[in-house]
């Protein structure tokens, strides 16, 4: 049904469908990343997963990227050349910006132990009201019938845990219908993102 229902319905639905398609790899998962760990060693024993793993790391990603951006057709066009500029100049300040190196680091040691490393790009933009005063922090609730206007923006990667990845059946990655992750809130997140009528309605 297409009421607000019928929706959370359907997607609880297909939410629960991807967990126990892939619930045979998930489980595996977690004993390859309990090995890496070597919490349940044995004395004087060598962990050759985590020693193997740690040589092919540095071999997959071993430095943040280096932005090159270029026309396409370099004709006479000073307006496309600073255009070119600008963008890759904005790039490498926003590779720059956080911890891009860590996170990636922490995506390719997914990939090399469970078969996925999910780096997530993220938007957000900060609002003001018709005064010039923030009105919500980024991504934040904002009261009904609220004037405001966006103040500033940005877009950022964080990683997705391999186990809180979802995703829609498909054989080929375009042939994937929908994306999913999960977060994990307190209230007081829930209260800033949501408002206090959905926060304080819901179970932590």
């Amino acid at each position: 049904e297409r009421t607000p229902g019928g929706i959370v319905k359907r997607w609880l639905a297909e939410l629960e469908e991807s967990g126990r398609s892939e619930s045979k790899w998930r489980e595996e998962s977690r004993g390859i990343y309990e090995i890496y760990k070597g919490t349940k060693c044995a004395p004087n024993s060598f962990n050759v997963l985590w020693s193997n793993t740690e040589t092919l790391q540095p071999a997959i990603y071993n430095s943040p990227p280096q932005p090159d951006v270029r026309r396409r057709f370099r004709d006479d066009d000073p307006i496309g050349k600073a255009a070119a500029t600008l963008t890759e100049r904005a790039l490498s300040y926003t590779v720059d910006d956080y911890d891009f190196d860590a996170l990636m680091v922490d995506v390719t040691l997914d990939a090399l132990l469970c078969g996925r490393g999910v780096p997530w790009i993220c938007y957000d933009a900060a609002f003001v009201t018709a005064d010039g005063k923030p009105s919500a922090p980024a991504g934040g609730y904002v009261e009904e019938g609220t004037t405001e206007r966006v103040a500033n923006r940005s877009v950022y990667c964080e990683h997705v845990q391999w186990k809180d990845f979802r995703r829609g059946p498909g054989k080929r990655w375009s042939e994937v219908p929908w994306v999913a992750r999960r977060h994990d809130f307190t209230k007081e997140d829930c209260l800033e993102l949501f408002g206090p009528a959905i926060a304080n309605d819901l179970k932590y």
